[in-house]
């Protein structure tokens, strides 16, 4: 006969750590957030000159791409246009910024004809800034 009294184990205290490691990821982005932006430049004591410009110097627009395909098609930005379109396009473009850049990507079996009308036309519209693309070797 057993009179001994069972006594249970003590049920082990375990720590949920967590809760614990989502908040020091946390302070970590925070601090690692707020020491680069440390290194701008946020002193706010300096009293700055005015310009004589009325107007703050604008980024350049990105470049018009001009893709003339070997079937003859012209495409600008994307868009698949007809030759008078084009035209119009470029003639437009042109005049709402007189720095616009044109990039011309003809396929090399394209007509030497085509392309030279797509470089006639820019610079007919007022376009001085015109480029043209290749690849790359690899």
């Amino acid at each position: 006969m057993n009179f001994r009294r069972s006594i249970a184990a003590p049920t082990p205290i375990l720590f949920n750590v967590t809760a614990f490691i989502d908040v020091l990821l946390v302070l970590c982005f925070f601090f690692l957030l707020t020491w680069s932006n440390r290194l701008k430049e946020t002193d706010l004591n300096v009293a700055l000159p005015q310009s004589s410009q009325k107007q703050a110097p604008q980024a350049p627009p990105s470049p018009i791409i001009v893709n003339v395909r070997s079937s003859g098609d012209i495409n600008v930005n994307g868009r698949d246009v007809s030759y008078a379109d084009f035209t119009t396009l470029i003639g437009k473009l042109a005049k709402l910024n007189t720095d616009q850049t044109v990039v011309i990507r003809a396929d090399k079996k394209a007509q030497y004809d085509l392309v030279l009308r797509v470089l006639d036309t820019c610079n007919a519209q007022g376009v001085t800034s015109v480029g043209f693309a290749a690849s790359v070797p690899q």
